[in-house]
C-alpha cells in the first residue's frame, strides 16, 4: 500500500506575505511598463506609417499635375505642327485650326495653376531639387508657348521638333527625381 504523506499547511509568516506582495507588484510594474513602451512604439509606428504614406499621395498627385500639364502641351505642339506644315505648303489656316490654338494656349495658361500646386508640394516635403526641375520645365513651356505664335514667320517643324524633344527631356529629368524620391 502506499502510503500518502500528508504535509501541514502552516500559517503564512508576515515576511512571506509582504514578498508576495512585493513578486506581484514588481511583476504587474514590469508588465504595465512593458505595455505602455510598446503601446508608445506601435503609436509611433503608425505616425511615421501615416506621414510616409501622405508623402507618397503628395508625389503622385505632382506626378498627376505634371502629366495633365504635359498632355495640353503635346497637343499644342501637335497643333502647331499641323499650323507650321500647312503654312508651308500654302495652304489656308481653317478658322477650327485658329480655335484650337487659342483654346489650348488658354487651357494651358490654366494648367500653370497646376504646375504652381505641383511646385507648392514639391517645397512642403522639402524637395528642392525636383521642385527646381518642375520650375525648369515650367519655364521652357513658357518659351515654347511665346514662340509657337501664328505669327512667327521663322517658326518651322524643325524647331517645333527641338522643343518637343526638349520638352521630352525636361520630363524624363523631373520624373527621375521624382521617382527616386517617392521610392525613398
Amino acid at each position: 500500500m502506499i502510503r500518502q504523506i500528508q504535509t501541514a499547511k502552516l500559517p503564512m509568516t508576515p515576511i512571506e506575505v509582504i514578498d508576495t506582495s512585493v513578486k506581484i507588484g514588481l511583476g504587474a510594474l514590469i508588465s504595465g511598463a512593458a505595455a505602455y513602451f510598446l503601446a508608445g512604439l506601435n503609436h509611433h509606428r503608425e505616425i511615421e506609417k501615416e506621414r510616409l504614406r501622405r508623402r507618397r499621395e503628395l508625389f503622385e498627385e505632382v506626378a498627376e499635375q505634371v502629366e495633365r500639364f504635359t498632355h495640353i502641351v503635346l497637343k499644342l505642339w501637335g497643333v502647331m505642327v499641323g499650323f507650321v506644315r500647312s503654312r508651308s505648303a500654302g495652304k489656308a489656316i481653317s478658322e477650327e485650326v485658329l480655335n484650337d490654338i487659342r483654346e489650348l494656349k488658354g487651357s494651358l495658361f490654366n494648367a500653370f495653376g497646376e504646375m504652381t500646386s505641383a511646385e507648392s508640394k514639391l517645397l512642403l516635403l522639402g524637395e528642392e531639387h525636383c521642385q527646381e526641375l518642375l520650375r525648369d520645365y515650367g519655364e521652357f513651356v513658357t518659351n515654347f508657348k511665346a514662340e509657337s505664335s501664328i505669327h512667327n514667320e521663322n517658326l518651322t517643324e524643325t524647331n517645333l521638333n527641338d522643343y518637343r524633344r526638349t520638352i521630352l527631356e525636361k520630363r524624363k529629368a523631373l520624373f527621375t527625381c521624382l521617382s527616386s524620391q517617392y521610392i525613398r
